[in-house]
């Protein structure tokens, strides 16, 4: 194996990159594996010369190779809080992940890109990427990395204010009981613990971050998860202004920071601790904690721009070698023409939304103007039922005085009964059959009485034929008074009574709010639902459903 410095990122360009790229891809992956289980920066000149080898033609195996090495590459800068090289590995590394269904691997790339954005405070994207995580695992049936995103998961929502939705995940941790790693256990404390806390139940938060605390020390979890809880039960007591016990475990997260050099851990302590001091009004400790905390968040802001410029000479010295490192060396070999393209673009797009918001205008414009027009038409509707109601009304009324004077009742014709056949009278115009004056009325109120009736001319098989038969006529009279009379034939009259029911049905939101278009057509005789849309709309100018959207919203 090649020795290769691993103090600076620049004596990388000492190394004979021409000899690494004769290097298989198995081989290349193993050195890389060695020095990343050292903890060795090397392993990114390997893994990044792999995964710059990836194409859609190599074995299934290198691929997985490539998408691990990438994986891990952001993993090596992410500790090194070199977030923004980290999440430009691992987004390139989603690509080859999504592209061959690597969900493991896929799920631990998304719970990394979490925590950037929790570090960062953003808990709405972090909380998006850690259930992308959890959706992946599951996918490859991972329980250890299904119970970590749910974790990570659980305390971004309590963070943002999301208590419901995050008891839901705990949840679901909670039934993934079948992992029994110790790790587990401290999760599913560590997630209870905030919950409760978030909940305001201070003592069982309490007592769940102690146990936190035993398991991790005992099982040897590291620094981060021991500092976590102890961090967990400072917050609590200074919640309820018990400052001397918050100070007491922010104390041992700085003991613990400074024995294990956890860094980011350490400036976390001191933060706190210095809040800490000036809330008891300590001035002296105060200024000491700000002084250590603003020297050690300095140098921290320091190291993670000097590790920026190493990556960006690392970047460069593997671009400059044409050979191993292809894929980063697409560089744009046509600025002035990817810049004009760009402009035609914008300009492209810049007009195409002008067009589009001119567009959307026009269309709310003329949907107003339809609006208007269709509430027009429902209100003339509406006036002509109230008006054909008021006009039966009083013919019932008239009749009632009429039945009851001496006069009334006369002999009556009796109506000559004749079978025709119903197609026929249904193409019968009115040849000027000759009816007395006396037959024609008593027929005309017989006909004017059955089609008033709704429960007889809603039932699908009403006809002619059992008009004539209710009235005691037949059918040439009855055809040849209603075109006299009605001026058109009796399907025509049957369809206008038949959509003057249903728009009464429509506008009954009592009783037929919950009848969808199908059944009211059903209700008033129609087998054809589509039949009845047409005839609906012939009658009213409306079709059904927006004439249904407009009675409810008038109630």
């Amino acid at each position: 194996m090649i020795a290769i410095s691993t103090t600076h990122f620049a004596v990388w360009s000492n190394v004979d990159l021409s000899y690494l790229a004769t290097l298989p891809n198995d081989t290349l992956y193993v050195y890389g594996e060695d020095c990343y289980t050292a903890k060795s920066d090397s392993a990114i000149i390997y893994y990044s010369i792999l995964y710059n080898r990836y194409c859609e033609d190599m074995l299934a195996s290198h691929k997985r190779m490539c998408a691990e090495a990438m994986h891990k590459t952001g993993i090596l800068y992410y500790k090194k809080n070199s977030y923004s090289e980290a999440m430009d590995i691992w987004l390139k590394g989603l690509k080859i992940c999504n592209n061959n269904h690597f969900d493991d691997i896929l799920s631990q790339i998304y719970v990394y890109i979490g925590n950037i954005y929790s570090v960062h405070h953003d808990y709405e994207q972090s909380v998006s990427f850690y259930k992308k995580s959890a959706d992946a695992a599951r996918q490859c049936d991972n329980i250890e990395l299904h119970n970590h995103a749910l974790n990570n998961l659980i305390c971004s929502l309590c963070y943002s204010g999301k208590n419901d939705e995050a008891r839901s995940y705990y949840n679901i941790l909670k039934s993934n009981a079948s992992d029994n790693r110790a790790r587990y256990h401290y999760d599913m404390l560590i997630s209870n613990a905030i919950l409760l806390s978030y909940e305001e139940k201070c003592l069982e938060a309490i007592d769940q971050y102690q146990q936190a605390v035993t398991i991790a020390i005992d099982k040897e979890l590291g620094a981060q998860c021991i500092g976590a809880a102890y961090n967990g039960l400072a917050k609590i007591y200074v919640y309820t202004q018990e400052l001397d016990s918050a100070l007491k475990y922010f104390h041992l997260n700085e003991e613990l920071a400074r024995k294990t050099g956890t860094t980011d851990l350490l400036a976390v302590s001191l933060g706190n601790l210095a809040n800490m001091y000036e809330r008891k009004h300590d001035t002296s400790n105060h200024n000491h904690y700000k002084v250590l905390y603003t020297e050690l968040h300095d140098s921290i802001f320091n190291q993670r721009k000097f590790n920026s410029l190493k990556n960006a000479q690392f970047l460069y010295e593997l671009n400059s070698n044409n050979e191993i490192i292809s894929k980063l060396t697409e560089q744009q070999q046509h600025d002035e023409q990817k810049i004009l393209q760009q402009r035609m673009l914008i300009l492209t797009i810049s007009i195409g939304l002008l067009l589009g918001c001119i567009l959307l205008a026009y269309i709310w414009k003329q949907k107003r103007h339809l609006t208007k027009a269709y509430n027009e038409l429902y209100n003339r509707n509406q006036e002509a039922l109230k008006r054909e109601e008021s006009y039966k009304n009083r013919m019932i009324l008239l009749r009632e005085i009429y039945e009851s004077s001496p006069n009334a009742h006369t002999p009556h014709t009796t109506i000559e009964k004749e079978e025709v056949n119903e197609e026929e009278v249904m193409k019968n115009t009115g040849h000027g059959l000759n009816i007395s004056n006396e037959l024609r009325m008593q027929i005309l109120q017989g006909i004017i009485e059955i089609m008033a009736n709704e429960e007889e001319i809603c039932n699908n098989d009403f006809n002619i034929a059992r008009l004539a038969t209710l009235i005691g006529s037949n059918t040439r009279y009855i055809s040849q008074i209603i075109n006299d009379e009605y001026g058109m034939n009796f399907r025509s009259l049957l369809n206008e009574c038949r959509v003057k029911v249903a728009m009464k049905r429509i506008s009954d939101n009592e009783n037929y709010a919950l009848y969808t278009i199908k059944a009211i057509s059903e209700s008033v005789g129609y087998k054809s639902q589509a039949n009845f849309i047409r005839v609906f709309t012939q009658y009213t100018g409306i079709k059904p459903s927006m004439y249904q959207k407009i009675s409810k919203e008038r109630v």
